[in-house]
Formats: C-alpha cells, structure tokens, sequence
C-alpha cells in the first residue's frame, strides 16, 4: 500500500509521504512503479491506474500521489491516468497542464452517486 487509508478527518491524503504503513514496503512499490512505467517502451499511448485520484474536479486529493506519480507520469509521457474511488465520471488536468501532450486523468467511479454540487467545484 502506497498511502495510508484515512477519512479526510485524518489528514491522511494531506500529507506528503502518505503515511502508509509499511514504508519499506511502499519504498519498494514506489520503485517497482517507476521501473514499469521506464520499461514500458516507446508507446503512441501509455495509461496508469490507480484507486486513489490525484486530482478532481475539487482540486489535488492525494498529496503523496501529486508529490510522487504525478512526476513520474510527466517524466514518462504518460498518456492518462485512470483514478477510481469517488463515485463520478471526470475528465481533469492538473493545473498548469494545458497542452494535449500532458497528462489527462479520467475518474471513472461509475459515476452512480453524486457526491457534491457543481458550485463547490474550482473548475469544469
């Protein structure tokens, strides 16, 4: 596990390392990660999936996850980024990226609930 499991009540996903409970174990996963994603060759098209959002509509979810795959996938040129967990279908950027080259992340949590108003959103 790359980050702690926590309610926002926690602070979990606001802190930088994730506090996940294993860290020689996470360590290891963090390389794991990198190593798979340089390996992955010379692709039109590269997608990561991950449980946890880096970012939604609302803005950064995960801190640990924008201080250490976000970099990762922009190294990497990777294509998207496929997040699940909340219960919405997105399509976001992070900010600063605006150029079709960076990385798209699409939530696709089946989009069954809705989970807040479109007035508590930063950006659509």
């Amino acid at each position: 596990m790359l980050v702690g499991v926590g309610t926002s009540s926690t602070g979990i996903h606001n802190l930088p390392d994730g506090a996940p409970p294993d860290r020689e174990y996470a360590d290891w996963a963090w390389n794991w990660i990198e190593e798979t994603i340089a390996a992955s060759g010379d692709f039109e098209f590269l997608f990561v999936t991950g449980h946890y959002q880096t970012v939604d509509s609302r803005g950064e979810y995960n801190k640990a996850l924008n201080l250490k795959l976000v970099p990762l996938m922009q190294k990497y040129k990777v294509s998207a980024y496929i997040q699940g967990h909340r219960h919405t279908i997105e399509h976001i950027q992070h900010a600063g990226f605006e150029n079709a080259d960076d990385v798209h992340v699409f939530g696709i949590g089946a989009g069954s609930l809705t989970n807040w108003v479109l007035e508590e959103c930063n950006q659509v």
